[in-house]
């Protein structure tokens, strides 16, 4: 399963962070579900309706259809240790509906409830 922090998930100007990654899926191999935080500015201005198709559309356009995420779920905050690395393991873990691992070193254990209640 690969992972990728990726700046070209989405224009920079909606999206500060992003992370992209792999999906297992049993009927066809693995699939691109990106978990993306909105700047505040720029749902100040814009409606957060179809940002997710917009996404997936834009992608498909830049990078091109192979990378269109499956899933782009907008989340507030990704999981992060206390020294700032984004827990992949952890986002992977719900993107497959899997139970949550350990989440000790999270800066925020919180988070993680927050994610995958959104996800479900």
């Amino acid at each position: 399963m690969a992972d990728d922090e990726n700046d070209n998930v989405a224009p920079l100007r909606s999206t500060p962070t992003n992370r992209s990654l792999t999906h297992t899926l049993t009927t066809s191999g693995q699939a691109v579900v990106a978990f993306v935080i909105v700047k505040q500015s720029y749902l100040n201005e814009h409606s957060p309706e179809g940002l997710a198709d917009g996404l997936r559309k834009w992608v498909g356009e830049q990078i091109g259809p192979i990378a269109r995420p499956r899933d782009i779920y907008i989340v507030g905050e990704l999981p992060k240790t206390r020294s700032g690395k984004i827990m992949r393991r952890l986002l992977r873990d719900v993107a497959e509906g899997r139970e949550v691992g350990d989440t000790t070193t999270l800066a925020d254990t919180a988070v993680m409830s927050v994610i995958a209640a959104q996800v479900k």
